[in-house]
């Protein structure tokens, strides 16, 4: 598995879209000044719940995707027993 490493800060990330997500570029800024990183561990999402957690390789990535509402409402009695067929 490959990681992308931040240069200006050092962190190691899992994917590149956890690595692009925790920085921020600011063009107006000279060359050398214009990357500033954001803490991977203070980013949240729009409920309130960590972007970001460590796994077990010590790399940031993207917190585990949480089912839609609609899917934790279904109540488990209401599906059909699967069953196999040969």
């Amino acid at each position: 598995m490959s990681a992308s490493i931040c240069v200006p800060c050092g962190r190691e990330f899992s994917s590149l879209s956890a690595f692009d997500a925790h920085q921020r570029w600011d063009y107006t800024q000279p060359p050398g000044r214009q990357v500033s990183c954001y803490d991977p561990a203070a980013l949240r999402d729009r409920d309130g719940e960590p972007r970001f957690k460590v796994n077990r390789f010590g790399r940031w990535a993207h917190a585990a995707a949480k089912p839609p509402a609609a899917f934790n409402s279904r109540k488990e009695s209401a599906r059909e027993p699967r069953t196999r067929t040969r």
